[in-house]
């Protein structure tokens, strides 16, 4: 990944960006990926962000599984299709892409983290080659550590892979394999207001202590925010792989000076037609 960029605050100075999670862009456009044409869903989804949020998104973040296969095509038509948005635009790779195809289309959108005057965004690439589950290991957990010692007052890790269980059996053997590493590193930092991760096909809003006590728990000190899929998404707390009929979606989130953080998920109307 590459270095940190630096973005303005709103005039009341919030920070309002859109996250855009495991898309799944297949390598042609209209081939269908789970029965869904992700790029139409994708195209209904950005047509919400420019109608249908109160202001202008001061950037887009994608958080992985931006293409399906890793194709350099699909990375391509991502590109063209967010432009219409008219806002920066980064990203991150997840275990559907391919990193070194995602940085070489994306070149410059890919940084390890997004300054804004008072909040960092952190974004940490946990991908394994050839695997689906993720890993951060000791090199990127070093950066992250920097990361937030250069920091200003607040600060929200961003990721692909999930840290925390969701409850489905077959989806939580992907998850971030040193995730207990990784909340030991942000343990004593005060400036992490959340983590935010995709890869999971649904929404969590929860808090987290410790995975002896149990995750998503109320009185918990770590905000964990899982988000839905812009293409198709997994039904919740299953044994094995299965769809939700609920359609594509998106996640906004209003980062305060103060530190405060406002999020919704909207959802739109599924079906894989085109337009």
């Amino acid at each position: 990944m590459e270095s940190g960029v630096r973005l303005p605050a709103g005039p009341d100075g919030s920070v309002l960006f859109v996250q855009l999670t495991d898309l799944h862009l297949p390598e042609e456009a209209g081939a269908l990926v789970a029965g869904v044409d992700t790029d139409h869903s994708l195209h209904k989804v950005l047509r919400s962000v420019a109608d249908d949020l109160p202001r202008k998104p001061d950037f887009i973040l994608a958080t992985g599984d931006i293409a399906d296969t890793g194709a350099a095509s699909a990375y391509r038509r991502f590109r063209q299709s967010i432009s219409a948005i008219e806002a920066p635009a980064f990203g991150l790779p997840g275990n559907h892409d391919l990193p070194a195809v995602l940085f070489d289309e994306w070149r410059g959108h890919v940084p390890e983290w997004i300054d804004t005057p008072a909040w960092r965004i952190v974004l940490l690439d946990t991908t394994l080659p050839g695997e689906d589950g993720g890993r951060l290991g000791p090199q990127r957990l070093a950066g992250l550590h920097r990361a937030l010692d250069g920091a200003p007052d607040h600060a929200l890790v961003v990721l692909h892979h999930h840290p925390v269980p969701v409850h489905s059996q077959w989806l939580d053997e992907y998850m971030l394999q040193d995730a207990e590493a990784l909340f030991e590193c942000i343990a004593n930092r005060d400036q992490v207001r959340a983590l935010l991760c995709g890869h999971v096909h649904q929404e969590q809003d929860g808090w987290y202590r410790s995975t002896s006590v149990g995750p998503w728990a109320p009185d918990a000190t770590i905000r964990v925010l899982a988000s839905p899929s812009t293409a198709f998404q997994f039904m919740p707390r299953t044994r094995e792989y299965q769809l939700d009929a609920a359609g594509p979606a998106y996640r906004w989130l209003l980062l305060h000076p103060d530190g405060g953080l406002d999020t919704g998920v909207e959802y739109l109307a599924a079906g894989s037609g085109s337009s």
